[in-house]
């Protein structure tokens, strides 16, 4: 089925997705917006649940119950396309992909939730290329990542993170404000940039909230691999109430608990206490740069404690 030309698909306050695919759909030059109910947070704008959904040069904005679902015997791939203001109470505020999904030249933005994935909840296998993620958030009383979540295979390829968020109240944790990866995660990212993502809780006891903030750009517990990739200006930070002070925490750039394997990357520029922690093995290949000395960075070839003189993140006409 092939639906084009600007449909406007728009279903107000139903308990159901403005458009479901059971076996081949194609979007092309199609808006579909503000489905699904807003006080259950159900519904969706998209949802496959078999079969091949392509979504090309269109627009999916301001749905209830996440943008577009994608369940495990259905494949999806995105083009030129903006997934933007999508919200669902738990999970998955954009995307929710359990099965095979390609994200290519595309705007993940402003999509959010109160728990886990505010960007893209990936529990399938997912790539994406020279794409934005950007601005999307997750949190109430606890959240994890802010942009991503990931409990299956995700590679991120010549792509943006940026300004995504978690954030948290009362005593709550909040962990990978770009990225949160599961113990059954495994993550690759090459030739990307990760950038001025935060994660921040509240509360009136900063004794008592130590490090509750972990993972400015990324909190993992299970592999990443970084190649040519860029982080800076990341935060991680306690909010007194009472005294309305900020404390920075450890970990602006990655909280890690698992593998991390690292080459020519540049970590810098945090605003935390440290731009790395956490019990994980930090594995350097080499040809890396960090602003402090917490990613245990241990080749001859890499540089630690070095300002590497980077300007804020800017579209530089590239």
């Amino acid at each position: 089925c092939l639906l084009s030309d600007y449909l406007d698909r728009e279903f107000r306050e139903l308990n159901r997705p403005a458009i479901e695919n059971y076996k081949d759909l194609t979007l092309i030059r199609s808006v579909v917006r503000n489905s699904g109910h807003s006080g259950r947070g159900t519904g969706s704008g998209v949802v496959s649940l078999s079969g091949n959904l392509v979504i090309l040069d269109s627009e999916i904005v301001s749905n209830k119950g996440r943008g577009i679902g994608n369940f495990p015997n259905s494949t999806l791939r995105i083009e030129r396309s903006l997934i933007q203001r999508n919200s669902a109470i738990i999970s998955g505020g954009g995307i929710n992909n359990v099965g095979e999904a390609v994200i290519l030249d595309s705007i993940i933005q402003g999509n959010g939730n109160r728990g886990v994935g505010g960007g893209i909840l990936n529990s399938g296998v997912m790539r994406i290329e020279r794409s934005t993620v950007t601005n999307n958030g997750v949190g109430l009383y606890s959240g994890s990542g802010g942009g991503f979540y990931n409990s299956g295979s995700l590679s991120i390829v010549e792509s943006t993170i940026s300004g995504n968020r978690v954030g948290v109240l009362r005593s709550g944790s909040a962990e990978g404000g770009g990225i949160y990866n599961t113990e059954e995660g495994n993550i690759e990212i090459e030739n990307s940039t990760l950038s001025s993502n935060v994660v921040g809780s509240s509360d009136y006891d900063p004794e008592a909230n130590i490090d509750r903030a972990r993972g400015g750009a990324i909190y993992n517990k299970g592999d990443i691999s970084l190649s040519n990739v860029t982080f800076s200006e990341n935060r991680a930070y306690f909010f007194d109430e009472e005294f309305s002070e900020f404390f920075p925490q450890s970990s602006g750039a990655i909280y890690n608990e698992g593998t991390v394997e690292i080459l020519n990357t540049i970590i810098a520029n945090s605003d935390a206490l440290s731009e790395c922690n956490g019990s994980g093995t930090f594995d350097s290949k080499g040809y890396n740069l960090s602003s402090d000395d917490s990613c245990d960075l241990s080749q001859p070839s890499d540089l630690s404690s070095t300002n590497p003189l980077l300007s804020s993140l800017a579209d530089n006409g590239g």
